[in-house]
């Protein structure tokens, strides 16, 4: 199996993304680069895109299994 985001360019990071994760606000993101944001002093715990609180346990990895099922909750970051 290739990438579940094949060409998915991460918004925060603008690279590829490994292994992307969305948020309960519908941003996908690098999982790694989530986790970085979550803990950082200043943006801990907090979305960067929405400003609303945001935990590592409520961000959904996305896979193979799961992606149909979240694909219409993404929201739209890969025209910018």
């Amino acid at each position: 199996l290739g990438p579940v985001l094949p060409g998915f360019i991460d918004p925060l990071t603008r690279m590829a993304i490994e292994e992307p994760a969305i948020s309960p606000y519908g941003h996908v993101c690098g999982y790694e680069i989530w986790c970085k944001i979550l803990r950082q002093e200043g943006t801990k715990d907090t979305c960067p895109f929405t400003r609303q609180p945001l935990k590592r346990r409520q961000l959904v990895i996305l896979t193979h299994d799961n992606i149909a099922e979240y694909r219409e909750k993404m929201v739209e970051t890969q025209n910018n």
